[in-house]
This record gives C-alpha cells, structure tokens and sequence, in this order.
C-alpha cells in the first residue's frame, strides 16, 4: 500500500533505494493516512527480476516506524548520515474547510529534522540506528517544499531548506530559508526565496572555482511570479512556469534570479529532476559545474508532477483542471563562460528587502558591478537617481525622504521591482 501513495521522502544509495512515508488511501485501514513504513528496494535486483520475468518480492523489505510516519518531508545526507527534514502527519480526506468541518482530519507538522543512521542487516531488512532529532517550531514548520544538497562554505557539505507551505499565522508560504550542516542550522537572514515555494524540480549545482552555488528550479507553485519584468504577487499562490536560479557566493551572499526562459505550461509540482549518469557530482550528489562543458550539453530529465490549466484553479468548477503530466522534458544547460549559469536577458537585480520598507532599502544583486539605480513614483515621476557599488552582492539606500503609503518601482538596467513604502 505504501508505494501507492504520494509525497514519500525518498534517498537512493548505490543500489537501495529508501522510500519513507508517504499519503495515500489504505484499504487495509479503510481511510487515507500517513504510512509508517519504510521501505528499503534493491533496484538493481528488481529491475533484473523484471526483465528475466522472475519473482522480484524478496527484494523490498519493510519496516514500521512511527518516525517514519512523515509525509511532504524532504530525506537527504550529509556524508554517511540521513536527514529527514520537516513534512506532516496527515490522516484522513482533505478537507479545504479545515480539520473540524466533516469530513475532519489530523494535520501533524513534524516541526523538525530528524537525523539517524540506515543499515541492512543479515536478512536484508532496514534498521534505524543512532536516533535524534532537532526540533523547532519556527523554522521546520513546513511542508511539500524544495530541499537540496549543497556545498556549503568551505567546501563542506550541507543542505539547504527553501521556502514552503504553510505559515502558522496564514495560508501563505514561508519565503525564509534554512542552511544546515552535520552539527546545526542556521536561518539565512537578509534573503527570501520568491519564485519557487512548492515542490519542483531542482538541479544542483556547485563550482569549486568560483567557491559559489547554483540550485535552479522550474515552474511548480509560488506566491510571486513575474509579469512583462515587473514582479507580481499573488495572494493565492497560483501555478507559475517560472526557470530562477539561487545563487549563493563564497561570501554566503545570497540571489534568486529569473531566468530568460520559461516552461511552456504551467508545469513543475511535483516533478522530479533525474540526473545522467554521466553527470559529475559530490558524493551528495551536488553536480560538479565546473566539469560540465561550456555548450549546450544534456545534463538530465524533468519527469512527472502536475499540468493545470490555469495559474489559478483552486477555486474553480470544472473537471480535467489538472492533470498528471505526461511528458519527459530533457533539460541542457548553456554556462555563460565559466563564471556562471547563463541568464538570458533577464534580471541581474532582482530582489528589495524589506518589502514593505519604512526608511531603508536593501537591494540584492547578482554581482558586485555599479550600478545605476532609478525609482519613480505611482505616476511615473522620477523621484531618485543614483549609481551604487554592492558589497558582497546588496546595498543598502536610504529612502526617508519618499512619501509613505505610496508604491514605488524600482528599476536598474535589467528590470523592475515593485516596493511599497509604509
């Protein structure tokens, strides 16, 4: 029943595939539930069975474990060690009213990373050893997120959590992230991941040259999108066919860049990136950038998720306004010399922060170029100019002496972003 269901933590080491959790209907219990298993799957045995036409049961072996029990988490290591890190307990039909309208459920955030040790034993079964956990409410508190692999500062290795759903306080995302090494965590303060902030496919990707990261996402859902290279938010957190990257310096300077492509459709929930083989990587399975070549090359698949018909179709009647996606994109990758992804046409200024701003502003870039900055006012007037030189990729401009309450846009070279003044 477990491997019917959806939104399962998974990790594939050599040829053990570990399949943790997941949501889905139970006939055995009669109702939907987060399953308590985990699954251990020799894959190169079972895909052997499969093409001599022989019996392939012995090789999945299942354990129950009320840790386990977790779904819309993310299962990743750091170096021999797996990480289970946020998701929920969900038991019962989803019910958009709330858990006390029926049909009622139970909705349990994990509210934390769970680390532990995995191993077969003589009989080829799983074991969860040498258990803890780290628990906070404020920040793991979140679900069918985006969570990848990094190398982090000094070329140690790490995973980052991006932003995800739900806030405790509203129905909206966290835009926050969260860097984590083998020993603890840490918030990455200053910086707020827009574009992506459900579930998507993720590539990535590290150059030791530049000592700088890169992890690129595509489409999947998010609360800011943009619209004719102006930056759109969106209450109710629509499908986007959004391509970013985020990007973070040897400085641990962070940006999220849009790039000058988008996917065809709204596409990317719940799909998957699957590498080729080929492709170089840490043992993390961070894909070494500086050892793909300078041209267009094949580095991958985008495979599975949901196709929607619209950004917005949650609130609407109709049938067939979402599908499960049936196509296979490969994705190539294009280095603009060897310094960086290559960004076509698009933003090397993306993001102000804070958003409202009272006084100050701070801006982030791509690089530490001068730039021109221009802000103009609701009707178009001109009302600052001036040239500023990033520190480790921000700056920060006073602006007190703008008008509150009032919206400005914000405009370098490259684009546009909208900020309101309290």
């Amino acid at each position: 029943e477990q491997l019917s269901s959806t939104n399962m933590e998974f990790y594939q080491t050599g040829y053990i595939l570990y399949c943790i959790g997941g949501y889905g209907y139970s006939a055995s219990a009669n109702d939907h539930t987060t399953y308590p298993y985990l699954t251990a799957i020799d894959v190169s045995k079972t895909i052997q069975a499969i093409i001599n036409g022989t019996n392939f049961t012995t090789f999945f072996k299942q354990i129950q474990n009320s840790k386990m029990q977790v779904t819309g988490g993310k299962l990743k290591k750091i170096n021999d060690r797996y990480y289970l890190l946020g998701g929920q307990k969900f038991i019962g039909r989803y019910n958009p009213m709330g858990p006390n309208n029926g049909p009622g459920f139970i909705q349990e955030y994990t509210n934390s990373v769970r680390m532990f040790d995995l191993q077969i034993d003589g009989n080829n079964s799983p074991q969860v050893l040498n258990f803890t956990e780290w628990l906070d409410t404020s920040l793991f508190h979140r679900r069918d997120y985006n969570a990848e692999a990094q190398i982090l500062s000094g070329d140690q290795e790490g995973i980052m959590m991006f932003s995800g759903v739900f806030r405790t306080d509203v129905d909206l995302p966290y835009l926050n992230t969260i860097s984590i090494n083998k020993s603890n965590y840490k918030e990455n303060n200053g910086f707020k991941h827009l574009l992506h902030n459900y579930h998507c496919p993720v590539i990535p990707l590290y150059s030791e040259a530049k000592q700088s990261m890169y992890n690129i996402f595509f489409g999947g859902i998010a609360q800011y999108y943009y619209e004719n290279g102006i930056l759109m938010k969106d209450d109710n957190v629509p499908f986007v066919k959004t391509i970013s990257c985020v990007s973070r310096n040897k400085s641990d300077s962070f940006v999220e860049t849009k790039l000058g492509i988008e996917l065809n459709e709204y596409l990317g929930a719940g799909a998957e990136f699957i590498p080729l083989e080929s492709i170089s990587s840490y043992t993390n399975h961070v894909y070494k950038y500086d050892d793909i070549a300078s041209n267009r090359e094949l580095i991958g698949y985008i495979y599975g998720g949901i196709s929607s018909t619209a950004a917005n179709i949650f609130f609407s009647n109709g049938n067939d306004l979402s599908n499960a996606s049936s196509m296979i994109f490969k994705v190539y990758l294009k280095k603009k010399g060897n310094a960086s992804v290559e960004i076509a046409g698009e933003s090397q200024f993306f993001q102000s922060y804070p958003n409202p701003f009272i006084e100050t502003l701070t801006m982030f870039f791509q690089n530490d170029n001068m730039q021109d900055i221009y802000i103009y006012d609701g009707i178009g007037k001109l009302v600052y100019a001036s040239q500023v030189k990033p520190i480790n990729g921000k700056c920060t401009i006073d602006l007190s002496h703008l008008a509150p309450n009032s919206f400005y846009l914000v405009k370098n070279s490259y684009s546009i972003v909208k900020a309101f003044k309290k």
